[in-house]
């Protein structure tokens, strides 16, 4: 039996620091077992990994995210072996790993991994440990074989893709839902590979639309009408958006006034403010709206954005035979 334990699904940040700073105090009084770990991988339970957090003795704070998202791993038995060692000094101390092993300690999981004993004890030696630029989940989809866009996909599925499945966007308000780990971004390309093949096609074809819309936008949307409506509505759209004849009443004339940043005054300019445009998930949602308001034939006073259904692209309606 371990002596603390959380519900890492439910538990709020507020109750996960408490934990720690409980655990912490009561380690004051409870000196950690003999240390006899050797280099090597080693399978560590929770009563294990619960002795070893004992060993913390200088680390940085303990990310609840991290430890959630390690934990949701060894719980699906997606844990792997990679080499990246929970690494201890010669005087046992611990100096790398201590998420890995509140992972296994609070999901009562236990955790297989090489281990590094007998570093020298040095002062300030924590600050040296991962000092290189650390993988980005880009990073994950190019060394999978993803290469030239896989930065953009990335991106796409952490702003918008998960976010969209899960019900997480919101037009007002900050935009909810866990940031998807670079695994989670990899097997969510593996699962959905048409995304990567509109990437290509809007980076090929579409080019002004994405410097228009954005990047992200330009591609998410463009997966999502081609999925419903196919690839030559997204050409008719994005075609559109660069148009020069539209009249005032259309929909995507309105759109690109939304989306277009101000014209600065040359004092504004002086003084240094810059133009930008709404943010992102705002103009997805405009995007979206003339979308719709085009496939029904709309002409417009006004563009705006349903609150109930800010993200939702109209279905075909069938015509009549």
């Amino acid at each position: 039996m371990v002596q603390f334990t959380i519900d890492l699904a439910s538990t709020s940040s507020a109750a996960f620091g408490n934990l720690i700073e409980q655990f912490e105090k009561w380690k004051q009084d409870s000196p950690p077992a003999p240390f006899g770990l050797t280099t090597g991988i080693h399978t560590i339970t929770p009563e294990q990994a619960e002795e070893l957090l004992k060993r913390n003795r200088k680390n940085r704070s303990v990310d609840m995210r991290t430890v959630q998202n390690y934990a949701v791993q060894l719980m699906r038995q997606e844990w792997k072996i990679t080499g990246q060692p929970v690494i201890f000094t010669e005087q046992g101390n611990l100096l790398d790993g201590q998420h890995r092993l509140w992972a296994c300690y609070l999901s009562g999981v236990p955790i297989t991994t090489y281990v590094v004993t007998g570093i020298p004890d040095q002062d300030n030696l924590f600050a040296y440990v991962d000092n290189c630029r650390p993988r980005s989940a880009g990073d994950a989809l190019q060394t999978a074989g993803l290469n030239g866009l896989a930065k953009h996909v990335a991106a796409v599925i952490q702003e918008f893709a998960h976010r969209y499945d899960e019900g997480a966007l919101g037009v007002s308000g900050r935009v909810f839902g866990m940031t998807l780990s670079n695994r989670e971004v990899l097997g969510y390309m593996q699962d959905h590979p048409d995304l990567m093949d509109v990437a290509r096609y809007v980076d090929k074809m579409h080019k002004q639309a994405k410097a228009k819309l954005g990047a992200s936008i330009t591609t998410f949307l463009a997966w999502k009408i081609e999925q419903l409506y196919g690839r030559e509505t997204v050409d008719e759209f994005f075609h559109s958006l660069i148009a020069v004849d539209l009249p005032n009443d259309h929909p995507v004339t309105m759109l690109r006034k939304y989306i277009e940043p101000p014209t600065l005054t040359p004092k504004q300019r002086q003084a240094g403010i810059t133009a930008k445009q709404p943010p992102a998930k705002t103009r997805l949602a405009m995007a979206i709206a003339a979308f719709n308001a085009v496939q029904s034939g709309q002409r417009l006073k006004k563009l705006q954005i349903d609150p109930m259904n800010s993200y939702v692209i109209n279905e075909p309606v069938a015509q009549a035979a």
